[in-house]
């Protein structure tokens, strides 16, 4: 039942607004409710973040003896979950550089340094670099066809009509 899954969602974020000292008359969940709900053994919290943190640590460590870096697409093949998880960290890591605050991103200044420690990159693709390279890419286009028209199929390089 999806409304269930949905209510249960609803119930923990309001649990932990409540344990930060939110409050709000919409969370609807007294100490009484909180009370019950535990007393039928539901779980506030579904997954232990830190077990989780360590074992991506161990997954991006192995990832990183078997290919020489930690630059973990998110959709990479060997493991999506690890590549998801690598995007979710670096969009934690972006959200809090611009100031942006959420228990949810359980991304502390411990964890970041770990991750930077075993050589994970924030940013993927270096745009100043990715321009000059495309900027190259568009001239030597430009003198073998005389003009700067690549179509989004170009099959001598299909990247530089998307880019």
């Amino acid at each position: 039942d999806p409304s269930l899954g949905r209510w249960c969602q609803n119930m923990r974020g309001a649990y932990n607004a409540i344990q930060q000292g939110k409050t709000r008359s919409s969370y609807n969940l007294s100490p009484e409710r909180i009370k019950q709900l535990e007393e039928i053994g539901f779980k506030w919290k579904l997954v232990d973040n830190d077990k989780t943190f360590e074992k991506r640590i161990q997954d991006l460590v192995a990832f990183k003896s078997k290919f020489g870096h930690c630059d973990v697409c998110r959709k990479y093949p060997g493991d999506p979950s690890l590549g998801r998880w690598c995007q979710n960290m670096r969009g934690a890591y972006n959200a809090i550089q611009q100031g942006k605050t959420r228990s949810s991103y359980n991304l502390s200044p411990e964890r970041i340094k770990q991750l930077e420690e075993i050589g994970f990159k924030w940013k993927l693709v270096d745009n100043d670099k990715t321009f000059e390279k495309r900027i190259q890419d568009l001239v030597a286009f430009k003198s073998k066809f005389g003009h700067c028209d690549v179509c989004r199929k170009y099959p001598g390089d299909p990247s530089l009509g998307r880019w």
